[in-house]
């Protein structure tokens, strides 16, 4: 039976704005692995087998209209596409603290996600954000945490 859960991620930020581009292109530090806040652990061996499922896959936002700002995850129906992670993108980076991090590319439609990048400049890119994955299989550990044994990507949030 499949899980659905939402990580927060390290970073999103925003490294080029090409004037002659419809997109503009964020460097995300999407996942990494290592115990995470839901006491679950991933091997760096799934985290590199499972990279590829984020590739294509949408950022995802809604708004809050009364604080003009991000609001948090809700059903699918009712969430906006701001652009996507670009194919081919993945890079492992080995952070400080030892674990291993997946780090993408994506892609930021300018024209037609306007209100997504006018908040993204106002608060200069300092935003919450997750990634949203299916688990497909985990195993209980006799330390109470949870061993992700097969999981895919279905966005960023």
């Amino acid at each position: 039976m499949s899980e659905y859960i939402n990580f927060d991620i390290e970073s999103f930020d925003i490294v080029d704005e090409p004037v002659d581009s419809q997109f503009s292109i964020a460097k995300i530090q999407a996942f990494s692995s290592g115990e995470n806040r839901h006491d679950m652990v991933c091997s760096e061996e799934l985290l590199q087998k499972s990279a590829p499922t984020i590739y294509n896959k949408p950022i995802l936002y809604t708004i809050d209209k009364n604080f003009q700002d991000f609001n948090t995850h809700v059903e699918p129906e009712n969430t906006l596409i701001a652009g996507f992670v670009e194919p081919n993108s993945a890079e492992f980076i080995r952070l400080q603290d030892g674990r291993l991090s997946l780090n993408v590319i994506a892609r930021l439609w300018k024209r037609y996600a306007p209100k997504f990048m006018s908040i993204l400049k106002r608060d200069s890119g300092n935003k919450k954000v997750s990634v949203e994955m299916e688990l497909k299989d985990s195993e209980k550990r006799r330390d109470g945490l949870v061993e992700m044994k097969e999981f895919v990507y279905m966005g960023i949030c």
